[in-house]
């Protein structure tokens, strides 16, 4: 499984390993990785692992970067080890 690498104000503070088939990210207590931030919404964003690879879905109004590029709506995504997801945000 790949790691993902979350960065805030572009410096690395926190590395997931993507296990199971959905990650969910943002501010509420129900999500995998709890985040906080003035941009970080309650759901922010949703990893889901299929069987032709991984889904980044932005479930924000703020847009998510995943390796530099912005994402809005939802992508289908070739994550390797080290991936990089850049938000605005705190662990």
């Amino acid at each position: 499984m790949p790691r993902l690498d979350f960065y805030c104000d572009y410096r690395p503070f926190l590395s997931v390993r993507l296990e199971g088939s959905n990650l969910l990210i943002g501010r509420a207590p129900d999500c995998a990785v709890q985040l906080v931030g003035a941009n970080v919404s309650r759901h922010h964003a949703c990893i889901r692992a299929g069987e032709d690879g991984h889904l980044l879905e932005d479930l924000s109004r703020n847009g998510t970067r995943i390796n530099h590029a912005w994402v809005r709506g939802s992508v289908r995504l070739e994550l390797a080890d080290g991936s990089q997801l850049l938000l605005d945000c705190r662990s």
